[in-house]
């Protein structure tokens, strides 16, 4: 169950930052360990989420439909979902934009089963090609 959950949020993270990310833009996820945390953040310099909306960015069912193409649109269930699975499993998520056009950055605390050394990772997922531009 603990895979499946990651799974899911972190793909529902990482392909709501290549779709709202426009070409030359890019996406990059950082693991670093703080405490006996692990933080996984996941930033954009996409399209941005305006002030008026981040306070209901994890809300199921609503979307910010002045930012949203057409064909950009979901149900507006995969932040509301990613919340609660790491709710679930005891962690903080956060949602973070300097506004419209300025990207965004989700940060993940999850506790650790068992504290141990990790070293910082950073994987800038455009210049690795992995999202297809």
């Amino acid at each position: 169950m603990i895979r499946f959950a990651f799974n899911k949020l972190f793909t529902n993270l990482l392909s709501n930052a290549v779709k709202f990310t426009p070409e030359g833009g890019h996406v990059s996820v950082r693991t670093t360990l703080v405490g006996q945390n692990a933080q996984v953040t996941v930033a954009d310099t996409g399209s941005g989420i305006r002030a008026e909306f981040l306070p209901h960015v994890f809300d199921a069912f609503r979307q910010d439909h002045r930012t949203l193409q057409h064909s950009s649109r979901g149900l507006g269930l995969g932040l509301s979902i990613s919340k609660y699975l790491v709710e679930r499993h005891g962690g903080i998520i956060t949602a973070t934009s300097q506004g419209r056009g300025l990207g965004s950055t989700f940060t993940v605390l999850l506790p650790l089963a068992a504290h141990r050394q990790a070293q910082p990772a950073v994987v800038d997922l455009t210049q690795a090609g992995a999202c297809g531009r």
